[in-house]
């Protein structure tokens, strides 16, 4: 995949209602398609380039039981579990699209709602990487 081109994550699972499925493909694709169309504006043959991508943030929403770190009670949409397998593949795919373009640099910042998942994440994006699942171009 280079960059222009469409992409499309076709995240795993579903719930009951379907609903997070066709949700998650839509705003997966909007970010994907943002980071595309955002990048593409970029001449990268003028000098060597580094992108710093941060991560985390309050990605998740909640850190256990539909409530914040501190226990401020939240709605999601979708299961923490299923929440959490769908964070992972975004922020895999963003990666994994920036570095079409550039050198990637990535800093997990904890956010106030999910300090726990989003620690996670970034755990399981830095081992994924780390071993050896780059695919630059």
């Amino acid at each position: 995949m280079g960059p222009g081109e469409e992409y499309d994550t076709n995240p795993p699972g579903k719930t009951s209602s379907g609903f997070w499925v066709n949700e998650h493909k839509e705003i997966s694709n909007d970010v994907l398609s943002a980071v595309v169309n955002l990048f593409d504006r970029i001449d990268f043959s003028k000098k060597e380039y580094h992108i710093l991508f941060v991560m985390g943030n309050d990605l998740l929403n909640t850190d256990s039981g539909y409530a914040t770190t501190k226990g401020t009670p939240q709605f999601d949409y979708v299961e923490w579990a299923q929440s959490f397998k769908d964070a992972v593949v975004l922020v895999k795919s963003v990666i994994e699209l920036l570095l079409t373009y550039a050198t990637v640099d990535i800093i997990n910042g904890p956010g106030n709602h999910d300090f726990k998942r989003s620690f996670y994440v970034g755990q399981v994006i830095q081992e994924y990487f780390k071993a050896g699942n780059i695919r630059s171009e």
